[in-house]
């Protein structure tokens, strides 16, 4: 009962809604892992996905500027706040962004980001957030560590809980929950998951094994093995102002511990 609802038919969009290619918003996530060299693999996944919006988290220096230099022209408006630590993040966008600021509420300081897409006649608030890494060892910092999540979640959620609901919102992160995690259910009491609502399966993100296994994935998750994607992490939710036509892990193998995921939205 607890997953049956992930493999269930989905309820098809109108014909009327889709064909109306107007309003249509596609966002792409991706962790990108700090230590990533493998910039023809990130630009060649965005390319291949064709968003309107990239959010990606973990983004280094080296990453910001590959991507910035092959498709600058394709994404004019930039919110990038690169580094050298995993608290790197950035955003890359078709459409106009205003009122860009880092997301510095509680404990998310240095952790995320929040602009204002201008489209469709529109304000459309996107997040782009990386919460606080997993501990896979030590049992005193998983909990610890499970801990901060959770209080980030609960921050994330009161905030999104302010937006005016004439106006939609988009949440593009890596969360480091599964979503029996206490966090989820904040953020599932004022938002909506797109992977409940149009994705099929359980939509696992982490690990990538490719990713995991090619020499600069952080020593945690050598620890692991790399075993095939287990766990569901990486999220995009959405406000009720907007329609998912659907969601879908990407394949492509960027070089990060992480997979992508791509969604398209119908404003009403």
């Amino acid at each position: 009962w607890l997953w049956g609802g992930l493999f269930l038919p989905r309820s098809p969009v109108p014909p009327a809604a889709a064909a109306d290619s107007t309003a249509r918003l596609r966002v792409m996530s991706l962790n990108s892992l700090i230590t990533n060299q493998n910039y023809d693999a990130i630009v060649a996944a965005i390319l291949t996905a064709d968003p309107d919006i990239v959010a990606v988290q973990e983004l280094s220096t080296g990453q910001a500027a590959a991507i910035s230099a092959r498709l600058g022209e394709r994404y004019p408006y930039q919110a990038l706040h690169p580094g050298v630590d995993p608290r790197g993040i950035g955003l890359w966008s078709r459409y106009p962004l205003t009122e860009i600021e880092t997301y510095d509420e509680g404990l998310w300081t240095n952790w995320a980001q929040h602009v204002v897409v201008e489209a469709f006649g529109k304000r459309i608030h996107l997040f782009n957030a990386h919460a606080w890494p997993m501990a896979l060892i030590d049992p005193s910092q998983i909990m610890s560590s499970s801990a901060l999540r959770q209080e980030q979640t609960r921050q994330l959620a009161t905030t999104l809980a302010r937006i005016p609901p004439v106006e939609p919102f988009v949440v593009a992160a890596d969360l480091n929950l599964v979503p029996l995690h206490r966090g989820y259910r904040f953020l599932a009491h004022v938002a909506r998951d797109t992977w409940v609502e149009a994705g099929w399966g359980f939509g696992f993100t982490w690990p990538n094994q490719s990713g995991a296994a090619d020499g600069q994935a952080r020593s945690s998750i050598k620890a692991a093995r790399a075993p095939p994607p287990l766990i569901r992490i990486d999220y995009l939710w959405h406000s009720a102002t907007l329609r998912p036509l659907f969601i879908r892990v990407l394949p492509d193998d960027t070089g990060s511990d992480h997979y992508g995921l791509l969604a398209e939205y119908l404003a009403h």
